[in-house]
């Protein structure tokens, strides 16, 4: 009040009494803390090996370093990308130097070496063989033996495969065939008794004898009505030895069919002692019968006429073979038919 009054006597107003409104105070809001920005690590997806480059720390920021990872005797041939917060390790390669030094120098060297050389050897082994493929078969070229005499050709019907001594013989055919046959091959080969068959070939013309041809040119007739049973790829001339010494011969031809061939040659057997007897050599005039009679052996029928020398006769069967072929044999011996049945059946 005293100032208010000091105030009025020198002319000036009242200083008075100010109330601040709170409306009028200017409210500053309060300041918030921005967090500074952290600087963004870019990691390049890509690395190239023995390419790298080192990386920056961040500013402002301490990271804390990991030992180096270190091989002793090595040395680092490169470095590896660095990873945020951590420091690069350096990683040493052995080289090729520090290996043979701890290897033993020379000796261990050339053990590496020669190391090296064999799985390179291999390597190329293993792709020769890979891309060269399967090995083509060798042909072993046999030579081709000597021809003899009497050959012994590759079996083309049942009765060539079922006698061990068939063969084939060059020989000219006449009345005296079976001796001609008896000087031309290896005797020793009849020992024991097992008939062996022989093929013949006329030389003039390198053809087998077919029935018909072999009968005519050993002047031997045969009846018209037997021919067409015969089948005409060849005749088999036959010897065997006999247990009491000597030979026994006689022919064996396959037949094309056997129906009505026991009646045809029943008509035959008139004639057929007088027509077989310089082939067989026979003595007809002193023959133990005027007719063929009746034997079987082993199923077979066999007809037969005896002479004065038990051991020449007239024996003739036809045979059917396990093969199912069909055979007509004549022979001037009872134990020779038997052991060609024998070797038929």
């Amino acid at each position: 009040m005293q100032e208010d009054l000091a105030a009025l006597k020198k002319g000036q107003p009242p200083a008075g009494f100010q109330i601040e409104k709170r409306s009028e105070k200017e409210v500053k809001p309060a300041e918030t803390a921005v967090p500074e920005p952290v600087p963004q690590l870019q990691v390049s997806p890509h690395v190239e090996l023995g390419r790298l480059e080192k990386s920056k720390p961040l500013a402002g920021a301490r990271v804390p370093s990991l030992p180096s990872l270190k091989i002793s005797g090595q040395q680092p041939i490169g470095q590896q990308p660095s990873v945020p917060g951590f420091a690069k390790p350096a990683i040493n390669i052995p080289s090729v130097a520090g290996l043979l030094s701890r290897l033993g120098g020379l000796g261990s060297r050339k053990l590496l070496w020669g190391g090296i050389g064999l799985l390179v050897i291999i390597v190329l082994a293993v792709i020769f063989v890979f891309l060269r493929g399967p090995s083509e078969p060798e042909v072993t070229v046999s030579p081709t033996p000597t021809a003899t005499r009497t050959p012994t050709p590759p079996a083309t019907s049942f009765i060539e495969g079922v006698f061990s001594l068939y063969s084939t013989v060059n020989l000219g055919v006449g009345p005296d065939v079976f001796g001609q046959l008896l000087s031309s091959i290896n005797k020793e080969v009849l020992v024991g008794g097992e008939p062996g068959l022989y093929k013949i070939v006329d030389p003039q013309t390198g053809q087998n004898y077919s029935f018909n041809s072999f009968m005519s040119s050993a002047l031997i007739t045969v009846p018209a009505e037997i021919k067409p049973f015969i089948n005409q790829s060849g005749i088999y001339l036959s010897l065997a030895q006999k247990a009491a010494g000597g030979y026994s011969y006689g022919f064996v031809v396959k037949l094309e069919t056997d129906l009505g061939i026991s009646q045809a040659l029943s008509r035959w057997e008139a004639n057929v002692s007088a027509n077989l007897k310089d082939l067989f050599g026979l003595d007809i005039v002193g023959a133990a019968s005027i007719n063929f009679l009746d034997n079987t052996y082993q199923g077979v029928g066999i007809r037969y006429r005896n002479f004065p020398d038990p051991l020449k006769t007239i024996d003739y069967a036809a045979v059917t073979a396990t093969s199912g072929e069909k055979y007509l044999v004549f022979v001037n011996s009872r134990e020779h038919i038997y052991r060609i049945i024998d070797n038929l059946k």
